[in-house]
């Protein structure tokens, strides 16, 4: 009896590991010849800048740099605060025995905590406690087995979807826009001291062979008004922008995964009243898809002997993502020398989860840098808000991959004494994959043994443990749908001792 099978490839991405590390990052930063010298540090904050990774030899380079906004005083009593943005360089290396040099290698991370010192008046010292998260995936493809064309042929087949990584790309794009901080024309603007932005509200839109991304740059400054004596405000600002990524690849079947950062900002007096602004953004652009395949698992003839060759591979399923947002109200005690808020900034960061009765518990922390007035000066306090983030996923298994990003999107302030009322708004996105082992039949043959066992016209079988209605079928060479039928069964699960009647299937001639 002639046999054909068709075979078809599953694409798939398999996660080899998971790491997660802590580094310190320390160096020194010498001041600009354009600025003044420095007596004390006021306050920082950072932002980490994945630049790269490279596989060599079972270990996993990772190359970034952070930006550090620094404000300082000056023993100048003219200008008694300067700032300046500062750029320390890293490297990091991951022990990946599993490693391969075309591994896809996703990388997460946050400054965790900055420290800034002065060494002299004309440098600095900077230690950033940076957390890293590396997520090392493989792509790979299995040849199985789809259809199977045979005369009297019984197959078990199999619905799967697996998650692959079909296309990336990225680009810079320059974001510009002149601002006017100062509604009172007759007030001057007399040096930048602080200039930062974010990336949010990003909005992807595929089309074939490229991919529009469009969002937000939310801009912070901080600056001193030319008045007799020294006076500081601050400004915050939405600028949107619109860029492409092309993606020669790219299909609207597709769902991106975006990553946009700013790897640089710098703002300029540009008059008396106007500050341009000017952000270097790399926008990234991951395109996943869902390989949808129907595949045997399993086959037996009714009239021949056949031999199968058996197969598996772990593949990576997308069983849940949400995305939901989560509204913060704290109230944060500052220093008693507080008079006005000048510009509060932060970084959601998410620690440890665990999933309980249908939920995902994730606990995160949010760091809130303010800068504000006092008598004195601008001053600088860092407080922590702590947080839970609750969502409701009853088909989550506690051994599936847990994969938390939190974005703040909105934060608003009001003072009351030293007491400060935090609003903010946490974009969550929650995504859980589920490792699938999934068998399939690569192989089917004839067997060279001819002889098939001849049957009793009707044979009454007792059902051992954990045997199926399939294993009957397959063990007797008939059919389920036969088994039921005779047995006037309405469904098809069997209990250890059931007794069932078979009936020989008559071969065709």
């Amino acid at each position: 009896m002639s046999i054909d099978i068709i075979k078809d490839m599953v694409n798939f991405d398999s996660l080899i590991k998971r790491l997660s590390t802590k580094t310190m990052v320390t160096g020194d930063i010498l001041i600009p010849d354009v600025k003044p010298d420095a007596d004390e540090i006021i306050g920082s904050d950072s932002e980490l800048i994945i630049d790269g990774s490279e596989i060599t030899s079972g270990r996993i380079l990772v190359e970034g740099r952070i930006l550090s906004h620094i404000l300082y005083a000056t023993p100048e009593a003219d200008s008694p605060v300067a700032g300046m943005t500062a750029v320390k360089e890293f490297s990091h290396y991951f022990d990946a025995a599993n490693a391969e040099d075309d591994s896809s290698v996703d990388i997460k991370g946050y400054v965790e905590h900055t420290d800034c010192d002065v060494l002299n008046s004309r440098k600095l010292q900077v230690k950033h406690m940076i957390n890293l998260d590396i997520f090392l995936n493989k792509r790979e493809e299995a040849e199985a087995v789809t259809a199977i064309d045979m005369e009297d042929a019984i197959t078990r087949n199999e619905d799967i979807k697996v998650k692959f990584m079909a296309d990336e790309g990225s680009s810079e794009t320059i974001v510009r826009e002149d601002i006017a901080p100062e509604e009172d024309e007759d007030v001057n603007i007399r040096d930048v001291l602080y200039a930062s932005a974010a990336v949010t509200k990003v909005e992807p839109q595929i089309s074939d062979d490229k991919v529009l991304v469009e969002g937000t740059l939310n801009v912070d400054v901080i600056y001193m008004k030319d008045t007799e004596e020294p006076e500081y405000d601050s400004y915050n600002t939405d600028i949107s922008f619109s860029h492409f990524v092309d993606i020669a690849d790219a299909q609207v079947t597709m769902y991106p995964e975006i990553k946009c950062t700013v790897e640089e900002v710098n703002a300029e007096q540009k008059d008396n009243s106007t500050i341009g602004i000017e952000a270097v953004l790399d926008v990234g652009v991951k395109l996943y898809e869902d390989d949808e395949k129907t595949v045997i698992k399993d086959v037996y003839s009714i009239s021949s002997n056949l031999e199968e060759e058996k197969e598996s591979f772990t593949g990576l399923s997308q069983i849940y993502d949400s995305d939901t947002q989560l509204d913060l109200n704290e109230t944060v005690d500052l220093p008693d020398d507080v008079q006005d808020i000048l510009l509060i900034k932060g970084q959601a960061q998410p620690g440890e989860h665990e999933i309980s009765d249908g939920k995902i518990y994730i606990d995160g922390v949010l760091p809130i840098s303010v800068y504000y007035k006092s008598e004195s000066g601008v001053k600088f306090s860092l407080e922590e808000i702590p947080f839970r983030h609750v969502v409701d996923a009853n088909e989550i298994k506690e051994d599936d991959d847990i994969f938390a990003e939190f974005a703040l999107s909105e934060i608003t302030s009001s003072l009351n004494g030293n007491s400060l009322d935090v609003r903010c708004t946490i974009d969550c996105n929650v995504k859980a994959y589920r490792k699938n082992e999934i068998s399939y039949i690569s192989a089917v043959t004839e067997s060279e043994d001819e002889t098939v066992p001849d049957m009793p016209s009707i044979t009454v079988c007792v059902i051992d443990k954990d045997e199926t209605l399939w294993d009957v079928a397959k063990k007797y060479r008939t059919t389920a749908q036969r088994i039921m039928d005779v047995n006037e069964l309405t469904e098809d699960k069997l209990e250890a001792g059931d007794k069932l009647i078979i009936v020989k299937e008559c071969k065709k001639d």
